[in-house]
């Protein structure tokens, strides 16, 4: 029983970030969170990654406002409290490191990043 509820919960939670990645979908806050539930929930390591990346590159590109859409306020929600300027330094730091490598990512990675 307690298996399938398990189940159940990851269906739902899938889901609602199917929801919440096809409305902001140029939200860091929501792609780095559900970067972080396919990491520990659906351990899926390398998605994870990609997602991250996704969001590094969407932030150091300037292409969304973090006062808009789901960003800051999606972060307080989430608990972010007064980190949150310390997770926009180091997803900052991540997305110059990241940027670094732009010419090193074939194109076909590049493209399914900035999609």
């Amino acid at each position: 029983a307690a298996v399938h509820q398990y189940e159940e919960a990851v269906k739902t939670a899938k889901s609602e970030y199917k929801w919440l990645m096809d409305k902001f979908p140029l939200s860091t806050a929501v792609i780095l969170s559900y970067a972080q539930f396919t990491d520990t929930v659906l351990n899926d390591i390398k998605a994870a990654k990609m997602l991250r990346l996704k969001a590094a590159l969407l932030e150091d590109e300037g292409m969304i406002d973090r006062e808009e859409g789901a960003g800051k306020e999606f972060l307080l929600d989430a608990g972010g409290g007064s980190s949150v300027s310390s997770d926009n330094d180091s997803r900052s730091n991540i997305a110059q490191f990241m940027l670094s490598w732009r010419n090193d990512i074939s194109g076909a990675e590049y493209r399914n990043l900035s999609a």
